[in-house]
């Protein structure tokens, strides 16, 4: 229980503390645009709207659609569910929504926080200075490297606090390992009790890549956050094991 929801929550878990700790703030009220409507982008929207943001754009491999005053989660949701994507039909339903037959059009939607949660590269330079532009000044990976090279160190020296999928995508594998748990003591925990444990665990992940970037002396860059306290949790297990 709680698998197929671990990616998409956890990603907004990680988000939440980011808005907490250096925008003193939470979801309520905030524009949002998600890439993607597998798994990880259907659970990242179907949460994030629980913690009172407003989705204002969304996208599958056939275009995005957009809408300032917030697009319908539950239908986009149970589209997604049934077919794997929804534009289309959600169009042919809404046909005055903002659309375009190109999926990365979805990056000129205004917003205050994007998710990425479709692919690799989906986003570039290009893309990246017209989200600044257009107001977002948070990004939270969901998907594997959704960001390239250009586009990280352009939020990073552009006051666009970036987490890198490393981490605020880590809530799958995370799940993965409580239901190895389950199996290993033969116990069977409900959705709430997994889903509480995912929120403990990314809420340290946060805190090891915040913590580990302040002490480095670069407390907005979460990459280096988490590539240090990464490559340290490893360097101290070898060494627990006369390994170096």
């Amino acid at each position: 229980l709680g698998r197929p929801e671990a990616t998409g929550y956890g990603l907004c878990y990680f988000a939440k503390e980011m808005l907490k700790t250096y925008f003193k703030t939470d979801f309520k009220g905030k524009k949002v645009i998600i890439s993607g409507s597998g798994k990880v982008g259907s659970m990242a929207l179907k949460k994030v709207v629980e913690l009172g943001a407003t989705v204002v754009g969304m996208s599958d491999i056939n275009g995005y659609v957009a809408d300032q005053n917030g697009l319908n989660a539950d239908e986009i949701i149970e589209l997604a569910k049934t077919k794997g994507e929804f534009v289309k039909d959600y169009v042919a339903k809404h046909p005055n929504v903002q659309h375009s037959d190109c999926s990365r059009d979805l990056w000129n939607v205004p917003c205050e926080i994007a998710m990425p949660c479709a692919t690799q590269g989906e986003i570039n330079l290009e893309n990246a200075k017209q989200l600044k532009k257009n107001g977002c000044y948070m990004l939270a990976e969901g998907a594997n490297m959704p960001c390239d090279l250009e586009a990280i160190r352009f939020f990073n020296e552009n006051e666009v606090l970036f987490s890198p999928g490393k981490a605020s995508n880590a809530g799958g594998v995370a799940v993965s390992g409580l239901e190895m748990s389950q199996n290993a003591m033969h116990l069977s925990w409900t959705f709430e009790e997994v889903d509480e444990k995912l929120k403990g665990i990314m809420k340290n992940i946060f805190k090891q890549c915040h913590e580990t970037a302040v002490k480095f002396g670069q407390p907005r860059n979460l990459a280096l956050g988490a590539n240090i306290a990464g490559f340290l949790k490893v360097y101290d297990a070898m060494l627990a094991q006369g390994v170096c």
